[in-house]
């Protein structure tokens, strides 16, 4: 599964395999997934915490927004490209989040974010687990 928020755009991506037959993504592995995003681009956990709390109850459902579609054809040709032997959905969403879009004013989502929570790019930590190609 691919699962964007319009403002930031930062792909998550979600290995549906696992989940129960029928059923698709859950929240709660969509929740851990944001969570392991937030924390892996530079959050801190304390906000990182709050904001899966905040999450709570949540809501999937789909979009009819052109641009976010956009967006997401964007990043599933780009994960098709990327996609490697040893490359995992979390480094393909790392590398996602340095993309630019026409929703975030073409800045890089992973800025967006820390933005969003008050954290400098010269004060977040290091992305961590990125793959470059």
């Amino acid at each position: 599964m691919l699962a964007t928020v319009q403002q930031i755009v930062p792909a998550i991506s979600v290995d549906g395999s696992a989940s129960r037959p029928g059923k698709g993504c859950s929240a709660e592995r969509l929740r851990a997934e944001v969570g392991g995003l937030l924390t892996d681009i530079g959050v801190p956990s304390g906000q990182v915490a709050a904001e899966l709390a905040a999450m709570e109850p949540m809501a999937i459902g789909a979009t009819s927004s052109r641009a976010v579609l956009g967006c997401m054809n964007d990043a599933v040709f780009q994960l098709a490209y990327r996609r490697a032997p040893g490359v995992s959905l979390r480094d393909l969403g790392l590398q996602l989040a340095e993309n630019i879009y026409s929703l975030t004013d073409y800045q890089e989502p992973r800025g967006r974010v820390l933005g969003l929570f008050g954290v400098t790019e010269g004060g977040a930590a290091p992305m961590r687990g990125r793959v470059l190609q």
